[in-house]
């Protein structure tokens, strides 16, 4: 990007002074025509006289420093305006101001000239240059006084502010004068304006381009420079700098980072009435500058919208500059000007160049040579013919032409579950500690009985009160007992858990939202003047369920594989697709922290991105609260079905009844188990009445017939002889591989199907349910043991200095530590809750909602801890899965149709939103609506794009499990349990089905492509495709004969393994299925006229 300097607020003209100033993010009134003004300014300061061209041609003088004077850019444009002529007369002669002259000698002295090109840049004397304007009186395309105003960002902000341009919300701050301060984690205020980070910081000279963005605690912290380009490289993240420079001594601008999809506008004029804009990506992304083969920053005309011809248009009149650029951001479908550069040209456009020449002939001669321009006019219409100004879009004929056998790929539409995880955990107790309780009265607000501690400051403070709670108490112990015993520790409960807060505070920098304290106040001790002492609070403390770094290689892998594998063209084909603006991509994730983060490294890989996380996701992952919360909500009904369906698989599991001689014709569950009312057929009218409310039984109880088959992955034979289970009733039919996605085949292997489905095989596995739940809290008990023995030497002496996690992570394979940061204590307290939690030994009572968690820890042990040799793991793994395949499916609903009204009771907006994305890529102006950023297919074709009317609509959506469930079962099931809804997959991947287990990102994914020879207009037109994945199974993984920890294979350097990739994505949908049979599925689970309003109001541009 080429940049001159920057405004300064200068003199308004007559039609700016009604104009008041508006919000920041107001977009733009209608501007009043103001060619008038234009010119009216212009020509007060040029000579008025009408010049002949046959006495001698107009001489245009080129006032520059030498470098931008002789730039390609600059020639370009002379040679062309040197080679207009007429009857054999040059209509311009055009004189360059030496650098020499320009510098040294006085004004008087300078060449003479009739219309002047000058423009700033860095050590041109711009004061001399209005003092020659004022002598000569040429004609100056860019005006000289304005220039100065271009110097201060401050000016420009307050100039297009003022006058209906659109800029980021902003706010400014100036040393000494007062302003107050607050700077936090995630937002800095200045006298009472916040802007919430992540926020740009801009120094006030337009001339000064160190700037820094600083992103939230919440993303990851750190801030990212951004300098002229250098090499390959235009910015720099540092993570461990967090704070602004507001107390430095200078004044800057703050303003909030707008999110663009990774991509920055720069809009280059040739006066009021020509604009050409160029795409390129962002520099906040990466920081890495894409080059093309001449070794330029590579990019792509785009067209621009109707409000953005405008705001060009304004801002060639704002600040008299004829010749100009400034930078344009895009987002959440309104465009903002963010820098004004003045004098810019494109540099690398033979239509530019041409435009320009013919618009300085056609502006040089209205001003200076009328009568010639009136004998010898040069149309200037083909400059408009498909221009950026001219807003010329894709025809629809054009389709056909680039569509293949199979049709053009339309839509592509990903469903996926975030990535590998550390286990959320939380921990609990009721404390009168004068250290903590002081916290309350500190930082609590009147009338409130919690404190929640989630920023940086607070959770600091927390910590250093721990560590002096935890050495007073450690100091008492020992006067008390003269020494402590090396497992006095384990003994005493409350002094092991504020040891493992201490430990989980001090594991890791702040950083994230993966550490949560509260404090509930449970006993308050009124005060004489009125107040209340806390006298006794619950502290509770979460943390946890972090994305670990298998879990950014798997995401990043799978990203890698998704531009490989769904997309045209070589390998690399959406790159290009992207790079070219032909790709309008947006990546949603939940709210959650581990959510966001498989975003970011699933479009690290998918984009070809480098560079760390943070910047990545601040720009690329898009925030839109309705999509959040769709893929974050989980609606009281479905809670409530949830809940229910629990209760039914505790009645089961705690059952004394033998399941491991049961066949498929004869398993029944006992009587009391299952429902009272037989429900008759379910029609499509009653069930979309009831789409939002969980089927029950007349008696008012959850209908909790027959489990159906539910996700069950198949077992190696290794598990032979492990655990008292029946190895015959583990093992597996042999199950022939559908095609895979590579050959985007509509075609499935048929699967043969074994006697055994996947509820005869968990059943059979845990033979009598009660015997098997004792039997895996006996293998709970072991592994406590077996950690309180290994965490008892070495908790005491490190009670008092807990290593760093990056200190233990260097040595967990030496020294046999828990990987990613976790303390032997804390490995133990983890399970030792959770074997306290599972089974009441008082009551003899197992809580089986904890199976999942058992599991969820099982197999987060034996891929990153099986380094350790825990004797007790693998069995505990074996057992907690047998019964967790039979759990965790079944909590989304036991028949069918259960399992169909909890999914679109929690996916339900889902749904809809997965319509709107194929129904948008049906027709022209549908589609175009929501493309942030369009190439200008007129002349790509310069930039060697082949075919640029193409244009591929991607929606990927990062979600938890319960989302992935709900959605698989609702397109599983749906066909099923409502009349007439079609059918979505093959009988042949349903036989699949029964083998799944929906892993760490599990995807959906939807392709949607366009017959060439049938009207796009049709639903019936296009053809959709579906894919499925479980995510990356470990079971294969941990059970065999060479297994070795992902952490060990991390440390090997080994990002290939099995482990690291999930597995092929298997096309699953029926022969032939037409977007008309999708939609026509989806309305029978979706309101279509609530969800239209509803759409229409928050998620039009997504």
């Amino acid at each position: 990007m080429e940049d001159h300097g920057s405004p300064s607020a200068g003199e308004k003209w007559p039609c700016d002074e009604a104009n008041e100033p508006i919000g920041c993010s107001t977009p733009p009134a209608a501007a009043e025509e103001s060619v008038t003004p234009f010119r009216r300014r212009w020509l007060q300061s040029s000579n008025s006289k009408d010049h002949s061209i046959e006495e001698r041609p107009l001489v245009i003088g080129v006032c520059a420093m030498r470098k931008k004077a002789k730039s390609k850019p600059m020639n370009e444009l002379l040679q062309r305006l040197k080679g207009f002529t007429f009857g054999g007369v040059a209509e311009f002669e055009v004189r360059f101001f030496e650098e020499e002259v320009i510098l040294k000698a006085p004004v008087e002295e300078w060449p003479l000239c009739d219309a002047l090109i000058a423009f700033f840049s860095a050590g041109f004397p711009l004061k001399k240059a209005q003092a020659y304007a004022a002598l000569r009186r040429p004609l100056v395309f860019n005006d000289l006084r304005e220039q100065e105003t271009l110097f201060d960002r401050r000016k420009v902000y307050q100039l297009l502010e003022s006058n209906g341009v659109p800029v980021p919300k902003y706010t400014v701050f100036e040393p000494g004068r007062g302003y107050v301060v607050d700077e936090q984690e995630d937002y800095l205020e200045v006298n009472g304006c916040r802007i919430e980070k992540p926020l740009v910081e801009k120094p006030v000279s337009g001339e000064d381009h160190n700037i820094h963005l600083y992103y939230p605690r919440a993303l990851g912290g750190g801030s990212k420079r951004l300098f002229r380009k250098v090499g390959d490289r235009s910015s720099q993240f540092y993570p461990d700098e967090h704070w602004t420079r507001i107390h430095d001594g200078n004044s800057y601008i703050y303003e909030e980072l707008l999110q663009t999809e990774g991509t920055d506008v720069k809009v280059y004029t040739i006066g009021p009435e020509y604009a050409h804009a160029e795409a390129r990506k962002s520099p906040v992304v990466d920081g890495k500058v894409m080059r093309n083969s001449n070794g330029r920053e590579e990019r792509y005309p785009v067209l621009l919208t109707g409000p953005e011809k405008e705001i060009a248009r304004k801002v060639v009149l704002l600040f008299g500059q004829t010749i100009c650029g400034f930078d344009l951001l895009r987002s959440n479908g309104n465009s903002y000007v963010c820098d004004v550069n003045g004098f810019s040209f494109v540099k690398d456009s033979q239509k530019f160049w041409d435009d320009s020449a013919t618009l300085i002939r056609q502006l040089t001669l209205e001003n200076l040579a009328p009568s010639h321009l009136e004998r010898f006019p040069l149309s200037t219409n083909q400059l408009l013919q498909g221009g950026a100004f001219s807003g010329e879009e894709d025809d629809e004929g054009s389709r056909a032409d680039l569509a293949g056998d199979e049709g053009e790929l339309m839509c592509v539409v990903a469903i996926v579950r975030h990535g590998d995880r550390t286990p959320k955990q939380k921990l609990k107790f009721v404390t009168t500690e004068p250290e903590l309780l002081a916290l309350i009265n500190e930082f609590l607000p009147e009338g409130e009985d919690e404190l929640k501690l989630k920023n940086v400051r607070m959770m600091e403070e927390l910590t250093n009160r721990i560590e002096a709670l935890v050495a007073r108490l450690e100091a008492s112990r020992r006067r008390k007992e003269g020494d402590v015993s090396s497992d006095s520790d384990q003994t005493d409960e409350y002094f092991s858990q504020l040891t493992a807060v201490k430990q989980v505070l001090k594991s890791h920098p702040f950083h994230g939202i993966y550490r949560k304290a509260q404090l509930k106040v449970t006993s308050w001790e009124p005060c004489e003047d009125g107040r209340r002492i806390p006298t006794e609070a619950q502290f509770i403390l979460k943390w946890g369920g972090e994305l670990t770094d298998l879990g950014q290689l798997q995401a990043h892998n799978l990203g890698a594989k998704f531009r490989t594998l769904l997309y045209p063209g070589e390998k690399n084909g959406v790159l290009r697709l992207h790079a070219t603006y032909r790709h309008d991509l947006k990546i949603y994730a939940s709210d959650e922290g581990r959510v966001q983060m498989s975003a970011a490294a699933f479009t690290k890989g998918f984009l070809d991105l480098e560079g760390m996380l943070t910047p990545i996701m601040a720009s690329l992952v898009s925030k839109n609260p309705s999509i959040t919360s769709m893929l974050d909500d989980t609606p009281a009904p479905g809670r409530e079905g949830m809940e229910q369906a629990k209760a039914v698989i505790h009645r089961v599991l705690t059952s004394d009844k033998s399941f491991e001689s049961s066949s498929q014709s004869d398993l029944q569950l006992p009587p009391a188990y299952m429902s009272e009312i037989t429900r008759g057929p379910t029609t499509t009218t009653n069930f979309v009445l009831q789409k939002h409310v969980p089927m029950m039984t007349r008696g008012g109880s959850w209908s909790c017939s027959l489990p159906v088959p539910s996700p069950f992955a198949p077992e190696p034979a290794r598990v032979r002889g492990l655990g008292s289970m029946s190895a015959s009733a583990l093992k597996m039919a042999t199950v022939r591989q559908p095609p895979a996605v590579e050959t985007v085949s509509p075609l499935l292997t048929a699967i043969e199907r074994g006697e055994c489905s996947m509820l005869l095989r968990s059943l059979r596995a845990m033979g009598t349910p009660k015997q098997t739940l004792h039997e895996l809290r006996e293998l709970v008990d072991a592994l406590v043991q077996e950690l309180r023995d290994r965490a008892a030497p070495s908790h005491h002496k490190r009670s008092l200095s807990i290593e760093s996690a990056a200190d233990l992570a260097r040595k967990t394979a030496g020294n046999k530590l828990p990987a990613n940061g976790e303390t032997l204590h804390l490995h133990h307290v983890r399970w030792a809750k959770l074997a306290k939690d599972f089974y009441k030994p008082k009551k003899q009572e197992f809580d089986t909602t904890k199976l999942p968690d058992i599991y969820d820890n099982a197999v987060y042990d034996i891929l990153h801890n099986s380094h350790l040799g825990l004797k007790a793991l693998t069995r505990l793994y074996i057992a907690a899965r047998a019964l967790a395949s039979f759990v965790v499916p079944q909590e989304y609903g036991i028949e069918p149709h259960d399992k169909v009204t909890i999914g679109v009771s929690i996916g339900g907006s889902m749904l809809d939103k997965l319509r709107r994305d194929f129904l948008a890529c049906m027709t022209t102006n549908q589609h175009q609506g929501e493309r942030v950023h369009t190439l200008d297919h007129s002349q790509s074709g310069l930039k060697g794009v082949r075919t640029p009317k193409r244009h591929v609509r991607t929606r990927m959506y990062f979600t938890s499990e319960s989302h992935i469930h709900s959605l698989f079962n609702v397109l599983r099931w749906g066909s099923t349990v409502v009349d007439g809804a079609p059918s979505i997959f093959s009988e042949t991947a349903r036989a699949k089905f029964d083998e799944m287990e929906l892993c760490y990102l599990t995807h959906i994914v939807f392709r949607v492509l366009h017959k060439k020879s049938l009207d796009p207009s049709s639903k019936s037109a296009y053809t959709v495709q579906v894919f499925v994945s479980p995510g990356v199974p470990h079971y294969d993984f941990v059970l065999a004969e060479d297994y070795v920890s992902a952490e060990m294979l991390h440390n090997k350097g080994d990002t290939h393994h099995g482990i690291h990739n999930t597995e092929t994505m298997i096309l699953s949908s029926r022969d032939n299925l037409t977007l008309e049979e999708v939609d026509a599925f989806i309305l029978q689970f979706v309101n279509q006229e609530e969800e239209d309003g509803r759409a229409s109001e928050s998620l039009s541009v997504s």
